[in-house]
């Protein structure tokens, strides 16, 4: 038991390979099925995708994409201070 290795890269080898599937970069987004697209559209990476395959750079795939960002970033910012929180009143 004492000589069991624990693989610390399990983790960001799953989200790496979710996020590559996420992204519509081996399949586009519009092709998955409604269960996947809508965790897939959730996700920022899914409109970077057609930004940049997009020729100019100001346009609403860059709009959406900001704001997906900024959700994201207060979603992680309020989850943060919850989980601190919780920890410093133990």
């Amino acid at each position: 038991m004492g000589n069991e290795k624990e693989n610390p890269y399990w983790l960001s080898n799953i989200v790496t390979g979710s996020l590559i599937i996420l992204a519509g970069m081996i399949i586009p987004v519009s092709e998955y099925p409604a269960w996947l697209k809508f965790f897939a559209e959730l996700l920022p990476i899914s409109n970077l995708i057609d930004w940049i395959e997009e020729n100019s750079f100001f346009n609403q795939d860059m709009l959406i994409l900001l704001v997906k960002i900024l959700v994201w970033y207060l979603v992680c910012l309020l989850s943060t201070k919850i989980f601190f929180s919780r920890k410093q009143e133990r």
